[in-house]
């Protein structure tokens, strides 16, 4: 009889909602199926989630959140919610009830509005919020079928319509729902009961609200605040206290770090074993801290050539060890167990080399694993089986944030675990680790955090461990102005996972917006060491505007100095959306060859003793030398020291060594040495490294 009530008044109400205020030929109803074991699952779930006892599972609307089904098509969407009980397939919201998904109104990809539901009875669409929210669920959502115009366009008229009819306080996107927590509309009693969702995306959301601003929604609240962040800035304010002084250059080897493991395996605090070989017979050792029942594992130097996390890696483990913050860090390793391996590729470090002795990518033989270090790696997180892994790495300097000069400098990324890139709690969890790291960095390097690309790759390690449950996040150490040992990269991140570790220690990510990952801007690549802008350039006698991008290659060297300069022209002609860690305007300044000193000189001695301000200054770059020391290919000269069959190049091309002049009537103008400019105004010239180019 309740039942028979109940669904009278459902009818009552549908039919009385289409004839307020709005046409009611825009709206066709549709019931799902709602009956006897659909309304107690309803009251059952208002009570178990929410606390609430009802007699009937009505709402008090105050908010509409967006969707997309997911689903390509009407029918299968409708079919999607049509039943009262929860398909089998949706095990990651089985455990929260048997209740099925709902929604108050699904709008076909033609615009067309369907209500499935009377709209003041709850549905199951949304987290926390269900007692509060009418539903809009939109068709599509699919690669192969976005939302449409016509979907926008619908959902602006049907919030106008729920406007004009309850007191809706709130317009959100699925995508938004977490930053409700600590709201008085969120009831959710289960803290461990999140979803990741990305729907029905920013731009969507962005039409409708623009849409609707006339009726002056409420923004939406502010995502909880981390509350490790004032612990990890008085701990940041000490760092040279904690920084492993022994590490100040990143081309690090491993008999670098073995004194420092060493001396990490004689302290009570840590327990230090060996879990592996390298190829070439080096030690992998993992270093291991805490009591907790979360197991979090971190590895550095994959790559041989990507030192700058084994740098902080060392300085977290000195502060890890020093009587700072000694009540912080007892509560931190109660609830945690670290695992640092600082150096998974110790033969490619020794060469500073990307690949292993082998020649391989040890971050692509996560599927066959025939190396060694690989194994290793596996075997660990195996028999952790760790809830958390940080994989280190550093990217090229010449990645910028996209659409912005900025470098960037650390960059983020959830690895995906299948070519569908999709979110589960793992990899969700993971995101909002990064949420929360990214929003601290912007305190110390505003504007230099990017997103990796989230391709997935089958082989690659950091994709598989995300499969195989440990939620994964990968940290980049990309460039930053006058920063080329790292030395300040190093520093950001020291804190950005050290903010991680007590982040996990609290959990305090829980609370992390989840839509705030896709708001980190995407890494671009178009960032160059020097930008030229608007140099002259004449070729068979017509005139040109170019610009040039030039970057200084780190070559390898076994003397003194570890390694030096030979710069290239990356590209040239209109890089107006290029940017420059040096960028200079050179409009007006007509670009002129280097000519070639006019004598042979006999050795290098007697280079060194020309007066290069005054060869600068008669536009001469290339010096010939008769005997050219075997093995050395470069000077501290500002000029190119050149063999005696050298000739120098007439024109400009992408790839080649950049040596030339810069010359405007009535100044003083430039030289540009391999690819550094020396400003030709009297002043004692000076660059990174001159060449010796043989030929």
């Amino acid at each position: 009889m309740r039942y028979l009530l109940f669904l009278l008044a459902s009818l009552i109400l549908i039919s009385c909602g289409s004839s307020r205020k709005n046409p009611p030929s825009r709206i066709i109803d549709r019931p799902i199926v709602f009956d006897e074991e659909r309304e107690q699952l309803s009251l059952d779930y208002m009570k178990e989630r929410y606390g609430l006892e009802q007699e009937q599972p009505v709402i008090e609307p105050k908010m509409v959140v967006l969707h997309w089904t997911a689903i390509p098509t009407l029918e299968r969407s409708f079919e999607a919610f049509k039943n009262p009980t929860l398909p089998g397939a949706r095990t990651e919201i089985a455990g929260a009830g048997n209740l099925n998904v709902s929604t108050q109104f699904l709008v076909d990809r033609d615009g067309t509005i369907y209500r499935l539901m009377p709209e003041t009875t709850m549905g199951r669409h949304v987290i926390g919020l269900n007692h509060a929210a009418i539903g809009v669920e939109n068709v599509g959502g699919t690669p192969e079928t976005p939302l449409t115009e016509a979907q926008v366009e619908a959902n602006i008229w049907l919030v106008r319509y729920l406007k004009s009819k309850y007191d809706i306080q709130y317009v959100i996107g699925h995508h938004e729902y977490t930053n409700f927590e600590d709201h008085e509309l969120w009831l959710e009693k289960d803290e461990s009961y999140r979803t990741q969702k990305s729907d029905p995306g920013e731009e969507f959301m962005a039409k409708v609200r623009a849409a609707t601003a006339d009726l002056q929604f409420k923004p939406l609240p502010e995502p909880v605040r981390n509350e490790t962040f004032p612990l990890i800035r008085d701990i940041v304010e000490d760092y040279e206290k904690y920084k492993e002084n022994t590490l100040e250059e990143r081309r690090i080897k491993h008999e670098d770090i073995l004194p420092l493991i060493a001396k990490w395996k004689d302290h009570e605090l840590f327990e230090v074993n060996k879990v592996g070989t390298s190829i070439e017979g080096r030690s992998l050792n993992l270093i291991s801290v805490g009591s907790g029942d979360t197991d979090v594992l971190l590895w550095s130097q994959m790559h041989g050539d990507e030192s700058t996390a084994t740098m902080a890696v060392f300085d977290i483990l000195n502060f890890l060890a020093d009587d700072s913050f000694q009540q912080e860090k007892q509560e931190l390793l109660q609830n945690v167990r670290l695992h640092f391996l600082p150096m998974l590729n110790p033969d490619g470090a020794e060469e500073f080399q990307r690949r292993n002795a082998l020649g391989i990518d040890v971050n692509r033989d996560a599927l066959r694993l025939q190396s060694p270090e690989a194994q290793s790696l596996k075997r660990i997180r195996d028999s952790l089986d760790a809830d958390f892994g940080f994989n280190l790495h550093d990217q090229s300097r010449y990645y910028n944030a996209e659409g912005t000069e900025k470098p960037a400098t650390i960059s983020f990324l959830a690895p995906a675990y299948d070519y569908e890139k999709s979110v589960n709690d793992v990899r969700g969890n993971a995101m909002k680790l990064i949420v929360q790291m990214n929003e601290l960095l912007q305190e110390y390097a505003s504007g230099n955090v990017g997103r990796y690309n989230d391709d997935f790759e089958p082989r690659a390690f950091g994709d598989n461990i995300q499969k195989w449950g440990t939620s994964t996040i990968l940290i980049e150490s990309g460039g930053f102005p006058d920063d080329r040992e790292k030395q300040e990269i190093r520093k950001l991140n020291f804190l950005a996972i050290l903010a991680a570790i007590f982040s996990i220690s609290e959990e305090d990510y829980k609370r992390a917006a989840i839509a705030d990952y896709s708001k980190i801007p995407e890494n671009d690549s178009k960032l160059y060491d020097l930008k030229l802008t608007g140099l002259q350039y004449e070729l068979l006698g017509d005139q040109y505007i170019l610009d040039l991008g030039i970057n200084h290659s780190e070559i390898p060297s076994k003397g003194e100095q570890k390694f030096y300069f030979r710069s290239n022209i990356a590209d040239q002609g209109d890089l107006s959306t290029n940017y420059g860690y040096q960028a200079i305007d050179v409009s007006g300044f007509s670009l002129k060859p280097g000519k070639i000193y006019p004598q042979t000189l006999p050795n290098l001695k007697a280079a060194e003793k020309l007066d290069f301000s005054d060869l600068l200054s008669e536009g001469i770059a290339y010096v010939k030398v008769k005997d050219l020391p075997k093995g050395q290919n470069y000077t501290n000269y500002p000029i190119i020291i050149v063999g005696e069959r050298f000739r120098a190049p007439e024109k400009i091309e992408v790839g080649m060594n950049p040596t030339f002049f810069l010359q405007k009537t009535g100044e003083s103008g430039y030289a540009v040495i391999n690819g550094f400019v020396i400003s030709l105004d009297g002043s004692a010239p000076k660059i990174e490294n001159g060449l010796i180019i043989r030929n």
